[in-house]
């Protein structure tokens, strides 16, 4: 008996969610290629000059001090047996010096980036999550996925004519031509 009313139950749920489904009409869904708004939107192209605008310095500060460890390892490669002991060592000393100067300033200059790259990026995502969100109610979207791999997308395949990537990217331009200066 009571698996009876379970099973009615299950049955009638199934045919009420059914009928509700039917009455809402089809569902229109739209998928969206995110990192590639950002890449050729206005605002993201503008943030990734000001980003290597910025670290171009810090990168040329780097690779001279890469070149730096090169020398002192071939110097100290050609001319390892030929010194004595005691300048061995010393030579020996200011490479691991150099090395770790080197692995430090790198590793700040990343930190540095990330903390550069978020800055510059969260009033974009924010700006473009808005976008894809007024998008998709003014086109009578139901339902609007990531598409991306950077951004963890499960889709695998879409048909081109659900993709809004586009029309995303150029609403995003307008967004944020509109948007108050700070």
């Amino acid at each position: 008996m009571r698996k009876a009313l379970i099973s009615t139950l299950v049955v009638a749920l199934a045919v009420l969610g059914a009928s509700l489904a039917a009455a809402a009409g089809p569902a229109k869904i739209g998928v969206v290629d995110m990192a590639e708004v950002y890449k050729n939107s206005e605002p993201g192209q503008a943030a990734m000059q000001q980003i290597k605008t910025k670290f171009d310095g810090m990168n040329a500060e780097l690779e001279r001090k890469k070149k730096e460890v090169a020398k002192l390892q071939e110097e100290l490669e050609k001319q390892g047996m030929a010194l004595s002991l005691e300048a061995r060592q010393d030579k020996d000393l200011e490479l691991r010096r150099k090395m770790r100067d080197y692995n430090d300033t790198a590793q700040a200059y990343q930190q540095k980036l990330q903390l550069e790259e978020g800055r510059l990026n969260e009033p974009i995502i924010k700006l473009l999550q808005d976008v894809v969100k007024d998008f998709g109610t003014k086109h009578g979207f139901t339902l609007i996925m990531e598409k991306s791999s950077r951004f963890g997308s499960s889709i695998v395949f879409n048909d081109p004519a659900v993709d809004v990537t586009t029309q995303v990217r150029d609403e995003l331009n307008k967004a944020w031509k509109a948007r108050p200066k700070k």
